[in-house]
């Protein structure tokens, strides 16, 4: 690096100096009346350098922590509720049913009957005979001639022709026998020849026919007939018969109506009391310790190595007019 910048200031200097004499010549301001140099630029080889970057892997020594696991047993006191029962005196109260007799008037409906007659009218059914005429409808059969479209086949023979795949029976070589002969086995070779045959195509024909058919046709026809009509007529008669009528009747009636009565007694109960119990138990748990451990690891590095190299770069030299003093 240190060469890299000396290099660049001896460039730096060498172009001040040209521009100096560029000057001095009189090819600065303009002072003097003839120039005596010119400058040209001049290809020149320069040792460079450039950084490299390495990676290595070193072994280090570090602090690791680690985890280190006890079982620590000790005794601890812990308080439980236990639950106790105890014999108590309480009052309650106790609902009890009595029964009482009470009298209360009822209304009765009894029920007395009488004979009572009253008018009623019966339909009476009589028939008369009666003449009467509807419409009938008849039919009647006429013959006429209807035009229909008639079609016929006929069968006309018509001749293909048509690609058709055969066989031929081919001698193919097998092999060499021993004595240096070649024999030959038979194969079956496909190829196609054309063959002609005759086939029927149907062809349709339309013909229009005339046919004499039968023709229905509905004829109204007045006809009368005598029937029986009922007729309904009402008669008066006299019916007597039985009708229930209900009078109302009080009386007194006695009957038994529950009551309600509270009783205070005592009763005998147990009552649950909690009361606190103290218990040493082992108790068992873990504890973690750290220890400092020295770990060897491998680390990456990285390390910057200057390295040269040649390299052209162009330098301005002041060359002098030929014939200039």
């Amino acid at each position: 690096m240190k060469r890299l910048l000396v290099l660049c200031g001896v460039l730096a200097g060498a172009g001040l100096s040209t521009t100096n004499d560029a000057q001095a010549c009189g090819h600065g301001c303009g002072y003097y009346a003839a120039p005596c140099y010119s400058i040209a630029w001049e290809e020149r080889k320069v040792v460079c350098y450039k950084p490299v970057y390495e990676t290595h892997q070193r072994e280090v020594v570090v602090q690791v922590c680690k985890p280190r696991y006890e079982t620590v047993t000790r005794d601890v006191e812990r308080v439980y509720m236990k639950t106790e029962w105890k014999d108590e005196v309480r009052e309650r109260v106790v609902p009890n049913t009595v029964w009482k007799d009470h009298t209360y008037q009822r209304c009765v409906s009894v029920p007395a009957w009488k004979d009572v007659v009253y008018d009623r009218k019966v339909p009476m059914t009589e028939w008369k005979e009666e003449v009467r005429e509807w419409t009938a409808y008849e039919t009647n059969w006429k013959e006429e001639q209807r035009e229909y479209w008639h079609t016929t086949c006929k069968m006309v023979p018509e001749t293909v022709v048509r690609d058709v795949v055969c066989y031929r029976t081919v001698s193919v070589p097998c092999g060499v026998s021993c004595g240096g002969c070649v024999y030959y086995a038979c194969k079956l070779e496909p190829f196609t020849q054309q063959m002609s045959y005759t086939c029927w195509k149907p062809v349709y024909e339309r013909q229009k026919q005339v046919a004499n058919v039968k023709v229905p046709y509905c004829v109204a026809v007045k006809k009368s007939e005598k029937v029986k009509v009922p007729y309904t007529t009402w008669k008066s008669e006299q019916v007597q018969s039985r009708v229930c009528e209900y009078q109302q009747k009080w009386e007194p009636q006695t009957v038994k109506v529950p009551y309600c009565e509270y009783k205070t007694e005592k009763v005998n109960v147990k009552v649950p009391y909690c009361v606190p119990e103290k218990r040493i138990e082992k108790v068992s748990y873990q504890v973690c310790h750290v220890d400092v451990v020295p770990e060897k690891r491998m680390e990456k590095y990285t390390t910057c190595k200057m390295v040269a190299y040649e390299s052209v770069v162009k330098v301005p030299v002041c060359v002098p007019y030929v014939g200039c003093k």
